[in-house]
């Protein structure tokens, strides 16, 4: 999961055939909401479809399609998507839409072979 620049939640939700859907919130549910599944629909904006980068990873073939993490730098210029393999890095330009970023823009990949517990991925606060 990401944060927008307003704060709406991006999702990432395993889908079948190595993809992954990429789900946005119009708006947050409202505060201190007593009634479960109230808290309005997701729209699915698109797909994150890694590369098969060959990188090694204790799931094989498998973790190169598996989000695992994901991460917005500080300034909100720049977000990474992590994979059991990978890291994929995309700009964000100067509107702050991080999903046009992910759907249109090429990443930078970095391999992080055998990581066995290759989980999650951040930013430090000075980038």
């Amino acid at each position: 999961m990401l944060l927008t620049k307003t704060d709406l939640p991006i999702i990432f939700a395993q889908e079948q055939g190595g993809k992954t859907g990429i789900y946005t919130a119009a708006a947050l549910p409202p505060a201190n909401n007593p009634t479960e599944g109230q808290e309005g629909p997701l729209t699915r904006a698109g797909e994150f479809t890694p590369k098969k980068t060959n990188t090694p990873n204790p799931k094989g073939p498998v973790g190169e399609a598996i989000v695992t993490g994901a991460a917005k730098s500080t300034d909100g210029k720049h977000v990474v998507i992590r994979t059991f393999s990978d890291a994929y890095e995309y700009t964000v330009g100067d509107d702050g839409d991080i999903v046009n970023a992910i759907l249109n823009g090429k990443p930078n990949v970095t391999p992080l072979p055998n990581e066995p517990q290759g989980e999650a991925i951040s930013y430090t606060a000075d980038g």
